[in-house]
């Protein structure tokens, strides 16, 4: 005489067992489909051989912002940008730094397993790339060298005005005349993304961290009218070990437009090793 077993109908017929496996291939399912859409975006260096170098997107999420640096520094350099979630329309934008990091830990190590890591970022993405190197260590990988290239610390960016003012404000900076020939699609994508990694950026309050095996660079420009005195753009109040700030010519944006970009590419090749 066969038994024959019912296969559970709801959640709540599952065995304690049953649920963690299920819940196990969920958050496995969740973590592929976020890497997947937080991509790492292969810029330069396809056949080079030296360790990778990891740029995380700014405020807007796009990583076009990186190609002159990544060509400045030469075929010999990998170079990736982390581009984010939400900018295809077809998955919603993170609005949390730390889900962020993750899923582009999970991105790096698809191209590169095991480390050392160099991670770096402009402007928002220096936030996201810290972040990032806390999660890798907590991990108990090695990261080499995190850069910030005219980060400033979150504890600096706090909400200055209504997150709908500030969107239309750095769209305005960053697309410049090309914000008004956006269609209606494309423009909310956009204004959700920078609104989300706004509200990600304000909420984000990382408490002070020390990892002497950590070297840092502040790739400083020019600092703008406005904005408060701080030795290392706020980071050393928390990055607490030793932060190498490195001038370069240019302001906030144009310090990856040419002719600025070959001196911040050559001052990172010699921190890369090239």
């Amino acid at each position: 005489m066969q038994t024959q077993t019912t296969a559970p109908s709801t959640l709540s017929d599952l065995t304690p067992a049953q649920r963690e496996i299920l819940v196990a291939r969920l958050r496995e399912r969740r973590d592929r489909a976020a890497a997947d859409a937080a991509p790492a975006v292969r810029l330069a260096g396809a056949g080079g051989s030296r360790t990778p170098f990891f740029c995380v997107h700014a405020i807007g999420g796009a990583v076009f912002s990186y190609v002159e640096l990544a060509q400045a520094l030469g075929p010999g350099q990998p170079f990736y940008g982390l581009q984010a979630r939400g900018l295809d329309g077809r998955s919603a934008p993170s609005a949390d730094i730390s889900e962020m990091a993750a899923a582009y830990v999970r991105a790096v190590r698809t191209v590169q397993p095991e480390g050392p890591y160099r991670l770096g970022g402009w402007s928002f993405g220096g936030t996201v790339a810290y972040e990032m190197a806390r999660q890798l260590r907590a991990a108990g990988a090695r990261v080499e060298w995190l850069a910030l290239l005219d980060s400033w610390s979150p504890r600096l960016c706090g909400a200055s005005a209504p997150v709908d003012a500030e969107v239309e404000t750095l769209l305005a900076h960053d697309l410049g005349p090309a914000a008004e020939a956006l269609g209606p699609q494309q423009r909310e994508r956009l204004v959700a993304v920078y609104r989300a990694h706004l509200e990600a950026l304000h909420r984000y309050r990382p408490e002070p961290w020390l990892d002497e095996s950590l070297f840092v660079t502040l790739f400083r420009a020019e600092p703008a009218a406005g904005l408060p005195e701080a030795p290392a753009n706020g980071w050393e109040e928390i990055l607490l070990g030793d932060i190498e700030v490195c001038p370069v010519p240019g302001d906030h944006y144009s310090l990856l437009a040419k002719p600025q970009v070959q001196v911040l590419a050559e001052r990172l090749a010699i921190r890369l090793g090239a």
